[in-house]
């Protein structure tokens, strides 16, 4: 499983926002805490799917999407339990963010509050 640092995630979605309309197109990141956990703060464009709920990505994306995954810490093992679920349903390009939201936030990422999220069927900009 490959893992990314803050800055490569912040400079790759610098460079491209996440595609959740596109069953292949580009890459997706996936918030893995439990959903107070995200309403209280998350990664501006990421969705919340917990390590349950991780199959019902199959419904929306190919086995080759990139699926970037994410949660609290280095000390949070919820992302890469995530990215492993992921790797058992299949998905073949699965990369886990383990420095997750603290990182994100010493790196100076912006995080935003409430439940708003992309939906996974269609792609509103600004979420």
């Amino acid at each position: 499983m490959k893992k990314i640092e803050a800055l490569d995630l912040k400079e790759m979605m610098k460079q491209q926002d996440p595609n959740y309309s596109s069953r292949s197109v580009g890459y997706i990141v996936v918030n893995t805490l439990p959903q107070n956990s995200f309403q209280k703060e998350h990664i501006p464009r990421s969705i919340n799917v917990t390590k349950d709920d991780m199959e019902s990505l199959k419904r929306f994306f190919d086995q080759d999407k990139l699926i970037i995954t994410y949660c609290a810490s280095e000390s949070c093992d919820s992302s890469l339990k995530g990215a492993q679920e992921l790797e058992k349903l299949g998905f073949t390009n699965v990369t886990d963010f383990e420095g997750g939201l603290a990182a994100w936030k010493d790196a100076n990422g912006e995080v935003k509050s409430g439940a708003a999220q992309p939906s996974i069927e269609t792609d509103p900009s600004g979420v």
